[in-house]
């Protein structure tokens, strides 16, 4: 019996797209809207204490207590994240606001979700201690990076409309007078 070796396969280069998908989303932000603040890989950098800025939004969108303490399960660390959304939510010409149930985080592994996501995972009758917080309630498709895209577009629509149209009829009693 003759042992044959196998060819060698063609050579082939799997390139890493990572880098230049992500530019393009961020870039998909960028022009969507000048309500959105895009923050980058190297703004996380500048981020010293990202576990306990997570730990500050998620109480504070829980209505919790800065005394009292809670566990965020599946929490991404920085190096997991690709970008931050945020989105002005002030009037136009007026100082941008930020707020933290309009951030939302985009990581690796087609994971996106805004820190007002995270639920208790206790029960109210039989486990009122539960310090823990999770995502738990989402479907993979609900935290999804088009998902919660179409999440941020519905919130740009919805403050474009927040000052009403001025009324034609009123339009043609100001030109009249």
């Amino acid at each position: 019996m003759s042992e044959e070796i196998p060819q060698t396969p063609k050579l082939e280069k799997i390139e890493d797209g990572g880098i230049q998908r992500i530019n393009e989303w961020i870039s998909y932000f960028k022009n969507l809207s000048d309500r959105i603040l895009v923050i980058e890989d190297n703004g996380l950098n500048n981020i010293s204490n990202w576990l306990a800025i997570a730990q500050m939004m998620t109480m504070r969108m829980n209505d919790l207590e800065p005394h009292q303490k809670g566990n965020l399960l599946g929490w991404p660390d920085a190096s997991e994240v690709a970008f931050i959304i945020k989105v002005n939510t002030s009037m136009a010409g007026r100082e941008p606001k930020y707020p933290e149930d309009f951030w939302r985080i985009f990581c690796i592994g087609n994971f996106a979700f805004s820190p007002g996501y995270f639920e208790w995972c206790g029960d109210a009758e039989t486990d009122p201690d539960n310090p823990n917080y999770s995502l738990g309630g989402f479907s993979d498709s609900a935290l999804s990076w088009e998902y919660v895209t179409s999440l941020i577009k519905n919130q740009l629509k919805e403050l474009s409309k927040a000052i009403p149209e001025f009324p034609n009829e009123l339009r043609r009693q100001t030109t009249e007078n």
